[in-house]
């Protein structure tokens, strides 16, 4: 079945002869998981809490591991693709670091998979395996590859979508479209914002020629979400009860709004929203242009974009010939500017993935047809990306030590009470959890997890009134070639300092 503007989706449009012809069909796959599980394997603590949403996720999953399946209280707990698959696994295998990776872990692996074989069909193996390498290591995704997180699973299921669109428009069978739709809804129920993609899928049908797949695909989209409604509707006696808890999302505190932003008001298409959020990488400008402009340099994604826009420009009449590219292009500016500006969400690299992926995609397909003319700029790219990537799986938070010395602390200890956010950090150890959080109230004790000394956590923290009894850096000292890299400020910031206190009244 052809198309008329997009000749070439489903198909590669480039089929090489020789050395990468000669690879097996499965290799650029096996390779990008291959890497993706090193990545994973490299994090010491997957769980790190905090003021993260992994705290959220871990509570929900709790009760549904308890209870089956619990009401949520809030937006996160509402996001069943994430909360089901490690309630399972805390059923299964008991509270850890490891069963907290699994289901995190699966979906890192399917988006992955899904990313390089979506590629790989569409443009070639050396495309996609260069493609798949830059999305495994970008530290926007390999960073989350194994911590509780509901950004990989909604990209997933958004990849997912795209391989059923591919399909469809091969084969020309309204049931593929029907399942891009219910993919796509289970985006939409790992995170409502990927509503956005809906109207951009829509609009690729009608590039397509396939304006008669619009009902499909929308019927595909609400099944699953009125599956949801019927459940809600049964438990609860209210059928969009998780979409008032997501509305009402913006009325939680965040330290990420900046003073003064009216949170009783609705985020939609709301300029002081917009304008509101803390800008991560402290790039001011304007404010249409701060979020763009602070995704642009965060080292979550920079350097991927770099390489891609390196190879975009000096391959640009290359990519003309690639419709699909320039729609995925199209669809990534479009997708920004419907997350940034009209549902007004806090700019953050981790909320692109799917604008990262078609990053890649251009970095991938434009770097593997620059072969063999470019091979020394290639080679670059793919070393600087994953060189940054491992040195950022290893880079991570590890309170192991904390874990550790903690519990050694509050043994035999009376009127201990624990910093809320600190009970939020150590979580997983049950001598803490039983612990109360510190409300103001007089205690014997408090158990303060900073940054620096004791002294500058306790300011941080808002926690006042205390001397410090016991103090330990957690910190482990850096291996001489990542202590090396630090000093010459390539790829590694500052190091995390962590410092955990036992604090006594000052008077």
């Amino acid at each position: 079945m052809t198309t008329a503007t997009f000749p070439s989706f489903g198909h590669p449009t480039d089929r090489r002869s020789g050395l990468w012809m000669a690879l097996p069909a499965r290799y650029p796959v096996a390779v990008v998981l291959g890497l993706t599980l090193l990545l994973a394997l490299l994090v010491r603590a997957p769980y790190v809490g905090g003021d993260g949403d992994e705290y959220h996720y871990l509570i929900a999953a709790r009760c549904a591991a308890e209870h089956g399946a619990c009401l949520p209280l809030d937006h996160w707990g509402r996001r069943y693709p994430i909360v089901l698959p490690v309630a399972a696994a805390l059923h299964m295998f008991g509270e850890g670091q490891g069963s907290l990776m699994l289901a995190p872990l699966a979906y890192a692996l399917a988006a992955a998979g899904l990313f390089t074989v979506l590629v790989q069909r569409q443009f070639g193996r050396a495309e996609a395996l260069f493609a798949g390498i830059a999305l495994a290591v970008t530290p926007a995704f390999a960073a989350r590859v194994p911590e509780l997180n509901i950004d990989i699973p909604e990209l997933a299921f958004v990849l997912a979508a795209l391989l059923c669109l591919q399909i469809a428009v091969r084969r020309g069978r309204i049931g593929w479209v029907i399942g891009c739709g219910v993919m796509l809804g289970l985006a939409v129920q790992a995170r409502p914002t990927s509503l956005v993609l809906l109207p951009i899928l829509v609009g690729s049908l009608l590039l397509l020629k396939r304006a008669r797949w619009t009902m499909p695909l929308m019927a595909g989209v609400a099944f699953p979400n009125l599956i949801e409604a019927a459940v809600y509707w049964v438990q609860a006696g209210d059928a969009l009860l998780p979409w008032r808890l997501s509305l009402a999302h913006n009325a939680v505190p965040s330290s990420a709004l900046l003073p003064g932003v009216d949170t009783h008001r609705s985020p939609l298409f709301n300029p002081a929203y917009i304008a509101g959020w803390n800008r991560a990488q402290n790039v001011h400008v304007h404010w249409l242009v701060d979020g763009l402009l602070n995704v642009l340099v965060d080292p979550a994604i920079a350097l991927t974009l770099l390489c891609a826009a390196i190879f975009i420009a000096r391959d640009w009449r290359r990519l003309r010939r690639e419709p699909v590219l320039l729609a995925g292009i199209g669809g990534a500016a479009s997708l920004f500017g419907g997350l940034t500006y009209g549902f007004a969400i806090n700019p953050e690299a981790r909320m692109f993935l799917p604008a990262l992926a078609v990053a890649c995609a251009c970095f991938g397909v434009l770097a593997a047809r620059s072969l063999p003319g470019g091979r020394l700029l290639v080679g670059v790219a793919l070393v600087l990306l994953v060189g940054k990537g491992l040195i950022g799986a290893y880079d991570r938070t590890d309170l192991t030590p904390a874990a550790i010395t903690a519990p050694l602390w509050v043994a035999g200890q009376q009127d201990v009470v624990v910093e809320p956010r600190t009970g939020r950090f150590l979580a997983l150890l049950p001598a803490i959890e039983a612990l109360p959080r510190y409300a103001g109230g007089p205690a014997r004790r408090l158990l303060l997890l900073g940054q620096g000394n004791c002294g500058k956590a306790m300011r941080e923290t808002g926690v006042f009134g205390w001397r410090t009894l016991q103090a330990a850096s957690i910190a482990a000292p850096d291996p001489a070639p990542v202590a090396a890299l630090r000093r010459a400020h390539l790829f590694l910031g500052p190091p995390v300092q962590p410092v955990l206190c036992l604090l006594r009244p000052a008077g």
